[in-house]
């Protein structure tokens, strides 16, 4: 039903010949958005051709937050505190695109244990704690780009993106942790009037390193929750390489497919190689009632784990697909909807003889709208998802098993596989101040209820949010 769908929609863009209008704004909706290429946001296709003078947008943010509930991960705090700051930045000038980001954020929570990586889950192994206390996380996060096209139909571009964090467990079980993520991608693009082709290389490292005590209160998890109660502390490093192709037919069908090929190590304890894939085709159907944009993406991974002697103990791999659809009108509403369909499995293999193998396929659908009222600005989405189809949970052995912490693993599964429905709304005043105009107050709510929940402290989460900002 997809394929006869896209048939239809890229037909009927052929007959039609959807024109855009060259108002030199900046919009959302813009295709290349999405992908690796800055250069796109200045090609043909482009909103801003021919830009005679300069176009710019700019917006800073004051904001902070609370979040509770016990739906939530064994890392995640039962009660949360978080504020932070961020500005960024676009200005288009006739042969110059230059973007630029940066942002700080701070979260504290009371009651805290679990993972003492800064991003439970990131690496394929985890280390773990199990003496609540109060912890906090700051992060750093500052990034730009700039594309540069001459004469000629050659477009040069480039982002470069860092971020670093750090967190510390202050009672309890003391430690830190210190995360870089520095991401460089170079592009280029051949820019037709009716197509243009792109391609971007790839560069990403992350690293992070931990600082724990030692003594029986460190689990090290291998893969699954199998592994061991031993002190491991050090610095977990990977390196990411790869490519991605871009494509544009006209002004309305975008496509683009990207490979990323990652090695890590952790001391000479752990090697975790792993690759990626995603793709996207986007159609934006331009119409005098506003701006269709239909997506389909698919996206993949696979990763291992392997112990010092070259033996693999855990890989885990999965993919997600789905279309989603967005409208955008001229005065700012919008109204959106996206479908997936999650597939995941594990396989733990810790000693020779056993074979541990986790299943699941699930299915999300979310929507929103957001509509401009005067001054004010209501936003509202929904959410649900649910697991289905086969899932499995199978373990071939022959003689012991490993240990594994399994009230903490059950935990873990009753957080992913639970049917949960959430929904949030937020509320937005543009500031009546001439001296200022841009300046915007926020709050936001977002909550979500999950089904069937028996081992966790409780089945809601919810988060406020209020902002301070200045579109300029």
């Amino acid at each position: 039903m997809t394929r006869s769908f896209l048939t239809y929609v890229f037909l009927l863009g052929l007959v039609c010949c959807p024109q855009q209008a060259f108002s030199q704004e900046i919009h959302d909706w813009e295709a290349w958005r999405q992908g690796r290429n800055i250069a796109g946001l200045s090609a043909l296709s482009s909103p801003r051709a021919m830009i005679a003078g300069k176009t710019a947008a700019s917006s800073a943010e004051l904001l902070g937050g609370y979040a509770s509930g016990g739906f939530h991960g064994g890392s995640e705090a039962q009660e949360l505190w978080q504020a932070g700051a961020k500005v960024e930045t676009e200005v288009h000038l006739p042969s110059w695109l230059l973007t630029g980001n940066l942002s700080f954020a701070h979260q504290s929570g009371d009651k805290m244990c679990g993972s003492l990586f800064t991003q439970p889950g990131y690496f394929p192994f985890d280390v773990l704690e199990f003496t609540p206390g109060r912890k906090t996380l700051r992060t750093y996060a500052a990034g730009g780009g700039l594309a540069w096209q001459s004469d000629s139909p050659w477009i040069l571009g480039g982002t470069l993106r860092f971020e670093g964090a750090n967190s510390n467990k202050h009672n309890g079980f003391r430690h830190t942790a210190n995360r870089l993520d520095l991401e460089v991608v170079p592009s280029v693009l051949f820019d037709q009037y009716d197509w243009r082709i792109g391609a971007s290389y790839i560069f990403r490292l992350t690293a992070e390193s931990l600082k724990a005590g030692s003594g029986d209160a460190v689990f090290l998890d291998k893969g699954m929750m199998y592994g061991a109660y031993q002190a491991w502390d050090g610095t977990a490093r990977e390196f990411s390489h790869g490519f991605a192709v871009q494509g544009e037919l006209g002004n309305f069908l975008y496509g683009d497919a990207e490979w990323l090929f990652s090695r890590g190590t952790a001391g000479e304890m752990f090697r975790f190689p792993g690759r990626t894939f995603s793709a996207r085709l986007i159609y934006t159907l331009h119409r005098p009632a506003g701006v269709h944009s239909f997506r389909l993406g698919y996206d993949a991974s696979r990763q291992e784990l392997h112990a010092e002697a070259a033996d693999k103990i855990y890989e885990r791999l999965g993919f997600s697909v789905g279309p989603s659809w967005r409208f955008y009108r001229e005065n700012g509403m919008e109204f959106g909807a996206w479908f997936s369909i999650i597939y995941g499995k594990d396989l733990g293999t810790l000693l020779p003889s056993f074979l541990d193998h986790d299943e699941s396929t699930a299915g999300e659908f979310e929507a929103d709208a957001v509509l401009p009222l005067g001054r004010f600005q209501l936003s509202a989405g929904v959410l649900f998802g649910r697991l289905f189809g086969d899932y499995r949970h199978v373990i071939e052995k022959e003689g012991d098993s490993p240990f594994r912490l399994e009230d903490w693993w059950d935990r873990e599964q009753e957080v992913s596989d639970a049917t949960r429905l959430g929904g949030s709304f937020s509320i937005r005043y543009d500031l009546p101040l001439r001296s200022v105009e841009g300046l915007f107050l926020e709050a936001s709510c977002t909550f979500v209820h999950a089904f069937g929940i028996e081992l966790l402290p409780g089945a809601d989460r919810q988060e406020t949010l209020l902002t301070l900002g200045y579109d300029f």
